[in-house]
């Protein structure tokens, strides 16, 4: 409860403006494995989250797509609760080769470590 005694709502106030629809489309790589595109969301820093993505073959052949809610949570969390779902996925399929593509370069940096000193 709120202090205000009515339930707390994590997206109260948000507003959600409407754009005109856009193509949206994906990048050819030159990878001869599984690819495997990610994304999470958040409403504000911290409201209703989700997660989705897809496995195709380089050549943009769609494999398996997947999604889930997460509840209340953040960006990051989502985004990394995206690449794990999908990899999870991968694993399922047998594939242990996967180009994972994703676009939060905090969590990207987050996974890849600190940079090795030369």
């Amino acid at each position: 409860m709120s202090q205000h005694g009515k339930p707390f709502n994590p997206n109260e106030g948000v507003s959600v403006t409407r754009h005109d629809p856009r193509w949206v489309s994906w990048t050819h790589y030159v990878y001869k494995d599984i690819i495997l595109n990610t994304d999470g969301s958040a409403l504000m820093n911290l409201g209703r989250a989700g997660h989705g993505g897809l496995l195709r073959t380089s050549s943009g052949r769609w494999l398996r797509g997947y999604f889930g809610y997460l509840g209340v949570s953040n960006n990051m969390h989502a985004e990394v609760m995206g690449i794990l779902q999908g990899l999870h996925l991968a694993w399922d399929m047998r594939v242990r080769s996967v180009l994972c593509v994703c676009n939060s370069l905090v969590v990207v940096n987050l996974i890849n470590g600190p940079p090795r000193q030369v």
